[in-house]
């Protein structure tokens, strides 16, 4: 007994000891941290020098649309890790810099959906009517990866290397057997023939219904896929078909090059060599490759003097978020609400353009931020950009906006609820576990209990309460899109639309990028074409949650010490999930690119 309580003792006090050292090192970090982020030489070199005959090199991985780094309010700084808007910005300032002669594109695994590659792959095509060049090489390419590079003048191929290109996929996995072998119970309440987030717990597959809307809607994006790689690579739309079907991804390097899917076999330092012939560079120099954060930490030449138009964004699950918490990035809450109230009352602020890209969440939030875009446009012109998702409450907060841009890949739509209670009666009966409830009043514990099945009354009143959220959501689309309930009821129900398909069933206005929306809003606002982008895309973070910020991103780095970064995606997911709370407008799964 006395050597487990010198154990014991000796083990709490390294625990505690080991704690006070880690706060100490954090403390000591974050206060190295802010001493560099206030001190005049961390900002000596905001700006880079450009020297002529440069190359911008794109390495497109994770982009989000928005960022929150560590920067207080009064500290500035350019990031190293860019975004979409700024690989869009580069791209635009390279095109028109005369010490940028081309683009080299090294992205094998572009991590980001169909739409943002698809305005990268437009601001590249626009980037070579100016006469520039444009090459790519990778070891392999992902199926993303080449539909992104295909837009080169030059493609080049890793002589051991692969290409995927493979076509589209949705999988799902079914629980209703599983969880009834375990004991669980799940009650579905929903609108919506098409919503297919309720099927896992419902059925054992997809659905006809569900089958055909995503057969439907994986059709329109191969389509855009095919059409770009056939017209970059001149290939056959026929033949191209034949090609995929026979799984290029096992296919002989060689044979890459005979059917003109890549145009030669290259290692990486023979396409280096290349490059500096085509800047007029002997094989021992060095080429000067240039980041899309350097290119636009540049000064800008062209002055802006007439008006304002903010582009801010809505990226993630729509949800309440644990403000301190790790997981907290990528959730839309209620502060998106009253950002853009602030951007209402502005009046330095013409015109706002609101970027979605969300698969939806929760509909009490996005009611509420529904309300701040009606508000919005009371005072000024508000145009949406829609990203990869703006789909069920990533539609609901868009459907009020003066207009809508989306491209022709943005999975959309998706107008619906559901909701859903467990019931962990049968499993708690397999272990004994037994659950007494004393209340006062007959609803007391309506929803609040999972150890018991939900009343036939509860049944009815909930899904009367599904039934009033969706009538709300068809009402404000029908009053934004300017159509009737029985219109947006017979394009809604949950279906899940295409851009291009959304255009066509008047649920956006027009197809095209976020360029396009910022013009857009711009021309509401009566603004010449000389007026500030103002990009309100960085989190401004005060002084009193730097610290826990500063805590969250160390905790996050330690756990990409122990996690691969997917483990690490799939458990922001997984928690993601367990606070969803309410009816939820949200996209059940995502496509396989």
């Amino acid at each position: 007994m006395k050597n487990f309580w010198s154990s014991f003792l000796a083990a709490l006090l390294a625990f505690v000891l080991g704690s006070i050292i880690t706060q100490c090192i954090a403390l000591f970090a974050f206060i190295g941290f802010m001493a560099m982020a206030i001190s005049p030489s961390s900002n000596s070199q905001v700006t880079s020098q450009i020297p002529d005959e440069s190359i911008l090199k794109l390495e497109i991985g994770n982009l989000p649309e928005k960022r929150q780094d560590l920067q207080l309010d009064f500290y500035k700084k350019s990031s190293s890790s860019p975004t979409l808007t700024d690989i869009l910005r580069a791209i635009e300032r390279a095109k028109k810099d005369s010490r940028i002669e081309g683009i080299y594109i090294h992205s094998p695994l572009p991590l980001i959906g169909m739409a943002s590659l698809l305005e990268i792959r437009e601001a590249i095509e626009d980037f070579k009517t100016s006469g520039k060049w444009v090459v790519s090489y990778a070891d392999q390419y992902s199926q993303t990866g080449y539909y992104l590079s295909s837009v080169a003048d030059e493609l080049y191929l890793n002589p051991q290397g692969m290409i995927e290109l493979k076509g589209l996929s949705t999988a799902s996995l079914f629980y209703r057997k599983a969880l009834e072998k375990i004991g669980v119970e799940v009650t579905v309440l929903k609108v919506g023939t098409y919503k297919g987030a309720v099927e896992p717990f419902l059925l054992d597959q997809f659905s006809e219904a569900n089958k055909e809307q995503i057969q439907s809607y994986m059709q329109g994006l191969w389509g855009e896929i095919s059409n770009k790689v056939s017209g970059s690579r001149g290939i056959a739309l026929d033949s191209l078909e034949s090609i995929v079907n026979r799984g290029p991804l096992f296919f002989a390097p060689e044979e890459y090059k005979t059917l003109s899917l890549a145009d030669d076999l290259l290692y990486e330092r023979e396409v280096i060599n290349n490059l500096k012939e085509k800047v007029g560079l002997d094989e021992k120099d060095e080429l000067d490759f240039v980041s899309p954060m350097q290119l636009l930490s540049t000064p800008s030449k062209t002055k802006a003097t007439n008006g304002t138009v903010a582009v801010c964004y809505a990226e993630g699950v729509i949800n309440s978020s644990e403000a301190n918490s790790p997981f907290a990035k990528n959730v839309i809450t209620e502060q998106l609400a009253t950002e853009l109230i602030n951007y209402a009352n502005n009046d330095d602020i013409d015109a706002v353009v609101l970027r979605v890209n969300s698969p939806g969440g929760s509909a009490f939030i996005s009611d509420q931020i529904w309300d701040a875009v009606k508000f919005l446009r009371t005072k000024k012109p508000l145009v949406v950009s829609m990203g990869d998702y703006a789909a069920s409450g990533g539609y609901y907060i868009s459907c009020a906006a003066d207009y809508i841009v989306a491209e022709p890949v943005t999975i959309t739509g998706s107008i619906g609820i559901y909701g859903m209670i467990p019931n962990l009666s049968r499993l708690a009966d397999k272990v004994d576990l037994r659950q007494d409830v004393v209340k006062t009043h007959q609803y007391a514990d309506a929803l609040s209990s999972i150890f018991r099945s939900m009343t036939p009354d509860e049944k009815e009143r909930m899904q009367a309460y599904i039934e009033r959220g969706y009538d709300t959501f068809i009402s404000r689309v029908a009053e934004g899109r300017k159509m009737t309930k029985a219109q947006v009821d017979s394009v809604g129900q949950g279906r899940v639309w295409t851009g291009k398909q959304a255009l066509e069933k008047n649920l956006v206005d027009e197809l095209g990028g976020l360029q396009v929306a910022i013009k857009k809003a711009a021309s509401l606002a009566n603004l010449d074409s000389n007026y500030r982008i103002m990009y309100v895309n960085r989190e401004s973070i005060n002084l009193q949650n730097f610290y826990n910020l500063f805590l969250n991103n160390m905790s996050e780095k330690l756990m990409l010490r122990l996690l691969t970064p997917e483990e690490l995606e799939s458990l922001k997911e997984t928690r993601n999930l367990r606070s969803l709370e309410g009816a939820q407008a949200l996209l059940p799964y995502e496509i396989e690119l």
